[in-house]
């Protein structure tokens, strides 16, 4: 496979590797209600979101989240989540970024056309910025594509079982966030090769995602309705 590397990717593997996700209630309103991330090393981060008013029973139907009215509580199976607001989720993933004290790289499925622009979204809305260690969000999706040939289709889920990677509860931002990284390990192995180069020229920094916020239809984002797995 022939890929066009960014310059910069040199210096990728440099970065300290966090892969991420998050899940929204629909695609009209675009309420965050969970992040999720694992680095590198196997240390997770988890926040759930109250949305504070019912979901679309559409994104129930993928993500299994649903909130109560009596108690005001977010649910998944029938037992009540903790959960915040997002500025305070927000705030957390930023000190949990930031407590690492070092250059980091997010890896989000889809998160170029998703969850990039998403999450830019939420920060800006609270005035708020993510922390300046993050120094770029990348996004395996276009190399899965063409390194993923007989899969059928290249949604995460798939592509998990077709490396051997349990998933307990699909479209559950940290199951998709540890899945997206042993999906990303199988194939440093597989291909004998770096995150540089599976990455290609699918990266950007966080600054992109923001200046293009004006530019953008976020309402119009289609991945997979309610997560970023394609």
């Amino acid at each position: 496979m022939v890929v066009k590397v960014d310059p910069r990717a040199e210096n990728l593997d440099k970065l300290f590797l966090i892969y991420a996700d998050i899940e929204t209630e629909s695609l009209r309103k675009l309420k965050i209600l969970q992040i999720a991330a694992v680095t590198q090393d196997g240390d997770t981060f988890c926040s759930f979101i109250n949305p504070g008013e019912p979901l679309p029973l559409r994104g129930t139907n993928i993500h299994g989240l649903y909130f109560e009215v009596k108690d005001k509580q977010l649910y998944r199976d029938g037992r009540a989540l903790p959960s915040t607001t997002e500025v305070d989720a927000l705030n957390k993933f930023n000190k949990w970024l930031k407590a690492f004290n070092k250059p980091i790289i997010l890896v989000f499925y889809n998160g170029i056309s998703f969850d990039g622009p998403v999450l830019a979204k939420f920060y800006k809305k609270h005035g708020l910025s993510i922390t300046d260690n993050v120094k770029y969000l990348a996004d395996p999706l276009s190399c899965c594509r063409d390194l993923f040939k007989d899969t059928g289709n290249h949604k995460l889920r798939t592509l998990a079982a077709y490396c051997s990677v349990d998933q307990t509860a699909v479209h559950d931002a940290l199951d998709d966030s540890l899945a997206l990284k042993k999906i990303c390990e199988y194939l440093v192995d597989r291909e004998k090769t770096s995150l540089a180069f599976l990455i290609g020229s699918y990266f950007k920094t966080f600054e992109y995602f923001t200046a293009k916020l004006d530019l953008m239809d976020i309402d119009q984002l289609e991945p997979e309705m309610c997560g970023s797995g394609e």
